[in-house]
């Protein structure tokens, strides 16, 4: 499930123009795919489970200022 995720966030960061949430997604999105082969230590769950939340909380705080065609 963490892979998916992961998978995810990578294939995201490609369509991101921000750089801020394109470096969150790729570090989030690698250390999500990596967390399964890692041996299990106190901090990888909170470190996985902020993996998941900040780059949605980063989205929040930065959004995308998008282009409306059909406005003039």
């Amino acid at each position: 499930m963490f892979c998916l995720i992961g998978i995810v966030f990578l294939a995201y960061s490609w369509s991101v123009n921000k750089i801020i949430i394109k470096l969150t997604l790729l570090i989030c999105g690698i250390f999500l795919i990596a967390m399964n082969f890692i041996p299990n230590f106190e901090m990888k769950s909170i470190i996985g489970i902020t993996c998941l939340l900040l780059p949605l909380i980063l989205e929040k705080l930065f959004p995308e200022e998008h282009q409306n065609l059909y406005t003039k």
